[in-house]
């Protein structure tokens, strides 16, 4: 869930070149509601982003802290929500970039669940992902979500123009190795990770924004039975950007490799994605639940956060 406390950001106006009003308010932006095309009728619902995630306390969370504490309907904790533990064998790192891991299991008979976290700036984001114990793969047998965090006010550029944010991509699937001595086939599991190189473009002009994520692979691979090396590119298909920051739109697969013709390739609708900006649009953070695999029963529970690395006014670092 969104850990919104943040006010409607109202937009002030524009003043006007001479001989206008210099009062005058600027025309409204028009914000893209519509879904984009070929989103099946059954496609998953809006509120599957933030899934069995209740809660995660990111207001006073810090990079690299002992723990991190959860609300999550997961039948993992003994409470309603609980403290998971550091855990880096679950960080995904590229280079300077670390989204942070950690884990909780009540005992090697029990279901194990793991949450990456990562902070820029203002605003922070978790994603957690228990891949099931009974009848993996089922419906509702695996349990993941995630949340957003804003800890100041939104504010749109003043000039508008074009934001780019580029940074890495992590993300857990809903399927991994066994994570404990349970009878038989009745063992916990743990979720493989994932990797990838991400590139936000967000318009402050019309406020749109739209994104994509490659060099998509599983952490670690090979040596993930099942599963390809490599996964699909994603797009986050264009949407608009609400006045207090928020973003939310559909994720799409390519399910072909890229050809000579880009054109040519095969995309499909594959997920959700939820996000916010923090700041005078310094940073963004956004999560993400999709089908990376065509023809399987596997979900990945992914995010974004990262500072602005290019402003058409030059303001970003």
């Amino acid at each position: 869930m969104f850990s919104r406390v943040l006010p409607i950001l109202i937009a002030a106006g524009l003043l006007t070149g001479c001989g206008g009003n210099p009062f005058a308010t600027a025309p409204p932006v028009e914000v893209i509601t519509d879904p984009p095309p070929e989103v099946p009728e059954d496609f998953i619902p809006e509120d599957a982003v933030s899934g069995s995630v209740e809660s995660v306390a990111l207001a006073g969370w810090a990079a690299g802290a002992g723990t991190i504490r959860v609300a999550m309907d997961a039948q993992v904790l003994p409470g309603v929500a609980g403290d998971f533990t550091r855990d880096a064998a679950f960080d995904v790192v590229d280079g300077a970039v670390t989204y942070y891991g950690y884990s909780y299991q009540a005992s090697g008979e029990n279901r194990k669940a793991v949450v990456l976290v990562r902070g820029s700036g203002g605003v922070k984001a978790a994603i957690a992902m228990e891949p099931g114990q009974f009848a993996n793969g089922a419906p509702d047998m695996y349990h993941a979500g995630g949340a957003l965090y804003r800890a100041d006010v939104f504010r749109r550029p003043s000039a508008g123009g074009l934001f780019n944010y580029r940074g890495t991509y992590a993300g857990l699937l809903n399927v991994g190795p066994s994570a404990g001595a349970g009878p038989g086939s009745l063992a916990p599991t743990e979720p493989y990770r994932t990797s990838g190189t991400a590139l936000i473009t967000a318009d402050f002009t019309r406020m749109k924004l739209s994104g994509g994520v490659t060099n998509r692979q599983v952490v670690g691979a090979p040596g993930h039975p099942g599963l390809p090396d490599a996964l699909p590119d994603l797009a986050l298909w264009t949407t608009g950007i609400e006045a207090n920051g928020d973003f939310s739109g559909v994720v799409y697969r390519g399910d072909s490799a890229p050809p000579a013709d880009p054109l040519a390739q095969q995309w499909t609708a594959a997920g959700r994605y939820d996000g916010i900006f923090g700041g005078v649009a310094r940073d963004v953070a956004v999560i993400m639940l999709l089908n990376p695999i065509t023809g399987t029963a596997v979900w990945e529970q992914g995010m974004i956060v990262g500072a602005c690395t290019y402003s058409s006014d030059g303001s970003c670092p």
